[in-house]
């Protein structure tokens, strides 16, 4: 026998030996496969049974069942979901519902012109009682639904209403000027009129020194004239009085 076929029946040797003892071990040491599910339930961490694995292999394929007819239920409930957020978005922002267009509640509140409210562009949005969501069908003929200005009729688009305002500081400013420019003519009407009473008040009170000085030389003539009639019957009084030294022919 050569050196290689030794190394060989002894390599076979070592190989038999190890598996036998590794036989042994495992037949002595062999976990209770076969045993059923101890009460309680299996120990964590204890050597798995078959009964064991099938028991976790019945409940894993009950909760696979719920959890996929969860997912199920759940999914069709967002494809509903979806559904109604569509329907609500065209309702909000414009779109297509049930193969009509719809304008949108925010088209309506810029340009006004509700299809079942005329002008109306405002509302008073409620819960459905049904999905506690917005009701996005207003209905215009319930009270208090439409929002009313202050002349009691509906509010109309903000476009329209911004279209108003401007029109209205357009001519609010066309007035402040107006009133600018009047107010100038008033200013010079009133330094005018000013002057005017100061001359009136002037004239009055050259009028008054007037009287004052005429009725002052009234009194003045009639003193004059008194003294004149004296002044005459004096001279005359001297006169005949002269006369008898005068000479006589």
């Amino acid at each position: 026998m050569t050196t290689f076929g030794k190394l060989l029946v002894f390599a076979n040797l070592v190989f038999g030996v190890g598996a036998a003892t590794w036989a042994l071990a495992v037949y002595s040491q062999r976990p209770g496969w076969f045993e059923p599910v101890p009460e309680g339930g299996p120990r964590p961490g204890g050597p798995p049974s078959f009964a064991s694995l099938a028991a976790e292999i019945d409940t894993l394929g009950k909760a696979a069942v719920s959890a996929g007819s969860a997912w199920t239920t759940q999914y069709n409930r967002l494809v509903q979901a979806e559904d109604v957020r569509a329907v609500r978005q065209a309702k909000m922002f414009g779109g297509t519902v049930g193969g009509a267009k719809v304008p949108g509640l925010l088209a309506v509140a810029r340009a006004g012109g509700y299809p079942k409210a005329g002008d109306a562009a405002f509302f008073n949005l409620k819960d459905d009682p049904a999905t506690k969501l917005l009701d996005l069908d207003p209905n215009p003929a319930e009270k208090g639904v439409v929002v009313l200005g202050p002349d009691g009729q509906p509010l109309r688009g903000a476009d329209t209403l911004l279209a108003v305002f401007n029109a209205h500081a357009k001519r609010i400013a066309e007035a402040a000027a107006e009133s600018t420019k009047l107010r100038a003519e008033q200013r010079k009407l009133g330094e005018a009129v000013a002057d005017l009473e100061t001359r009136v008040l002037k004239q009055r009170e050259i009028r008054e020194n007037v009287r004052t000085e005429a009725a002052y030389l009234a009194g003045l003539e009639v003193n004059t004239v008194g003294q004149l009639d004296w002044a005459k019957t004096r001279r005359d009084q001297l006169a005949r009085r002269l006369a008898a030294f005068g000479r006589k022919d």
